[in-house]
């Protein structure tokens, strides 16, 4: 994200006029504020102006009558698209494309998912830009720090299209959702590797993101909880599989592994078979997360399923009724599918 101390300020005004547009502060069709009110509002020149001006005409956002003045352009006509939006591209969000790209079909809707990379501006920017598309429904993986859109979406007007946060929402919000339970799957993932031996817990987690984590946060502290308050064991937390080595395992007396994503789990388990690390005697792992690298790994690596099929008939339901008094919010409970880790 751009330092907005350091951004110019035809830059700022521009981002500041958009948020005002994508969050309906000022509607399609409505008059928004001429040169000569950017210019007494904002105290800038003329000719930043009209740059922020054409700027916004050249996003597509507004339309520029001459003798008239600019106006919010109106929302395209409706489109039968999807929209995913995703904080990564992962072995498990590939799994939930998958689900949701079978339904699209069926429903004869065209599927494309968009990248945000964890960065609350750009998510802000792609579900706005898809609304205004006419986008018939669009299905959101928040960013990893709510807190840094609620008050957008509390702002947000969606038009004519559907939207569903799915997987997770921290916030607890006025949306229809479908999410699973990570506390869930995360104390079945302490409960197996507590009854697999004495050792301490580890939890691995992602390196790749920017910004705050709350889930994976909220992963470690409902670890910690079960790890330490239920089966008195110590919780160890590490950012990079790398810092894993043979002696940092005993050291520790690291009986049970936790991973963020499949490749760890799978770096891991070389690694401990290199060291004649008996697994799962020795050490046991579990993924969060039931990807088919999993499966075929030899040997085969214990995982929570976040049962994404699930989720999606969920979905599916939802668009049908897509209910416009009251939200449907559901939890789906992972399972823990147990194989040689």
């Amino acid at each position: 994200m751009e330092d907005k101390k350091h951004m110019p300020i035809y830059k700022r005004l521009v981002n500041s006029y958009m948020s005002d547009i994508y969050s309906g502060r000022y509607l399609p069709g409505q008059q928004i504020d001429s040169i000569n009110k950017i210019i007494s509002k904002h105290k800038v020149s003329r000719e930043t102006a009209k740059i922020v001006l054409k700027n916004l005409a050249e996003a597509g956002l507004i339309v520029q009558i001459l003798g008239k003045g600019s106006f919010v352009k109106a929302e395209e006509q409706k489109v039968n698209k999807w929209g995913v939006i995703l904080p990564l591209y992962s072995a498990n969000m590939e799994q939930l494309i998958g689900e949701l790209l079978s339904v699209a079909h069926k429903k004869g809707m065209e599927l494309e998912y968009y990248l945000h990379y964890n960065n609350p501006d750009e998510e802000m920017r792609l579900v706005s830009s898809l609304i205004q598309k006419g986008y018939d429904s669009l299905f959101i993986v928040p960013n990893f720090n709510e807190a840094l859109t609620a008050d957008y979406y509390n702002r947000l007007r969606r038009g004519n299209t559907k939207i569903f946060l799915v997987d997770n929402t921290m916030a607890g919000s006025a949306f229809n959702y479908v999410i699973q339970s990570y506390d869930l799957g995360v104390k079945r993932a302490a409960e197996y590797l507590a009854g697999q031996n004495k050792g301490n817990f580890l939890f691995v987690k992602d390196p790749a993101w920017s910004g705050v984590n709350m889930v994976a946060e909220s992963m470690f502290s409902t670890f910690t909880h079960y790890g330490e308050t239920i089966y008195n064991r110590k919780v160890l937390s590490i950012d990079h599989h790398k810092k894993i080595t043979p002696g940092f395992i005993v050291e520790h007396r690291i009986g049970g592994i936790l991973c963020y994503k499949d490749v760890d789990s799978i770096r891991i388990l070389r690694k401990l078979k290199d060291w004649k690390i008996d697994v799962p005697g020795r050490v046991s792992v579990v993924n969060y997360g039931n990807t088919e690298l999993l499966v075929y790994f030899n040997p085969g690596i214990t995982a929570v399923d976040c049962c994404y099929g699930e989720m999606t008939r969920k979905l599916e339901a939802m668009y049908e009724r897509c209910p416009e008094d009251k939200m449907e919010q559901h939890v789906i409970l992972p399972k823990l599918i147990i194989r040689e880790t």
